[in-house]
């Protein structure tokens, strides 16, 4: 669990590195890629985090293409500011909280659908929740993770967002968005 957790955050702290130029971040998160399929497919991974965790993708059967999932939502935070609607969001929240959910449950040993279910929802809820804490800390980098057709829904501009105004209409959608957060815990 701590090489996953290893990995996982190095993946995320690439991918928010904010003193790199885009390119650079794109590049590093490529070659975190190459170095996880090395570790998968039982080459020689580069990196230490890798080497680390290769003996666990053996034991506990950590499929390239969960981790390539989590590759594909740490590198949408490159470019993605915005997310049109909730099915959008849910996509962002399934790579990049789901699949980690999805690694650890191999590595606990909990199988069937059942376990999915549940690490399914319980990512979904903790990223939620998380995007729910860090609103102004993202309005702050430009981005905004709260769909914009509920934002629509309830009058919120972005602008408002953007400079720190927190309306009526934005506590109704992030109302709306914690009690979706809450249904999957």
């Amino acid at each position: 669990m701590v090489a996953l957790y290893a990995f996982c955050r190095e993946v995320d702290d690439a991918a928010d590195d904010h003193s790199l130029p885009l390119a650079k971040r794109a590049g590093i998160l490529q070659h975190w890629r190459d170095d996880i399929r090395r570790a998968c497919e039982w080459g020689e991974p580069q990196l230490q985090v890798c080497r680390e965790l290769r003996p666990f993708i053996r034991q506990f059967n950590l499929p390239f293409h969960l981790f390539d999932e989590l590759l594909v939502g740490m590198e949408s935070d490159l470019e993605k500011t915005r997310y049109r609607d909730f099915d959008e969001l849910k996509l962002y929240c399934h790579r990049a909280a789901s699949v980690v959910g999805l690694l650890s449950i191999r590595i606990f040993e909990c199988d069937g659908d059942q376990a999915e279910r549940y690490a399914e929802n319980l990512a979904q809820a903790l990223q939620l929740t998380n995007i729910l804490r860090d609103v102004a800390e993202d309005a702050g980098r430009g981005r905004i993770y709260l769909p914009q057709s509920m934002l629509e829904k309830h009058g919120v501009a972005e602008d408002d967002i953007l400079n720190g105004r927190f309306t009526a209409g934005y506590a109704n959608a992030t109302q709306e968005i914690a009690e979706r957060a809450w249904a999957h815990y």
